[in-house]
């Protein structure tokens, strides 16, 4: 029971330090943070790729036409995809963000048009149900069209918030073994 308790206090500690470190450095260089995700993704795509180039050649016996040319086409998009990631990240994080932005304020727009038709509907609709409509709709321009700003903040916030979780973490387990 004693060596499990330990192995407990251990990987807690082990916990709490990594997020500690990583909210830390996501705080200290966001952009170098999102570019290295970037590089990570793009690398583990190509792996996707050349691997199932690598099932198809191997069970090609075992498989149709069409799923061989399924699988192909899969593997060539992967390992194309894979590389232009790794070879521009900036353009397709901000292209994500973009996209991100641009779903944003139709949410925001479509909220503020629900409210317009209940309104002319005379149904009762107060003028504060359209402050968070109108903060979503400006928070999806911004990030439309600020994107890095946007993201930059966005990672603080998360490392901020790792980096909290493994404060936490460490005084809940220095209280617990307070007792």
């Amino acid at each position: 029971m004693k060596n499990t308790e330990q192995l407990g206090d251990r990987y807690f500690l082990y916990r709490s330090v990594i997020s500690i470190i990583a909210g830390l450095i996501l705080i200290a260089y966001p952009d170098n943070a999102l570019r290295y995700v970037a590089y990570a993704i793009g690398f583990f795509t190509v792996i996707m790729g050349v691997s199932t180039l690598v099932s198809q050649n191997k069970y090609k016996n075992e498989l149709g036409t069409k799923q061989q040319n399924m699988m192909k086409m899969n593997s060539i998009i992967n390992i194309i995809l894979g590389m232009l990631l790794i070879a521009a990240p900036t353009f397709f994080i901000s292209f994500l963000m973009k996209m991100i932005g641009i779903i944003i304020i139709l949410a925001g727009v479509i909220q503020l048009y629900i409210l317009y038709k209940r309104k002319s509907m005379n149904m009762p609709v107060t003028a504060s149900l359209y402050i968070m409509p109108l903060i979503i709709t400006v928070m999806g321009c911004v990030i439309t069209f600020y994107s890095f700003p946007a993201v930059s903040i966005l990672v603080r916030v998360i490392g901020a918030t790792t980096a909290f979780y493994g404060v936490f973490e460490l005084l809940i387990r220095w209280k617990i073994n307070k007792r």
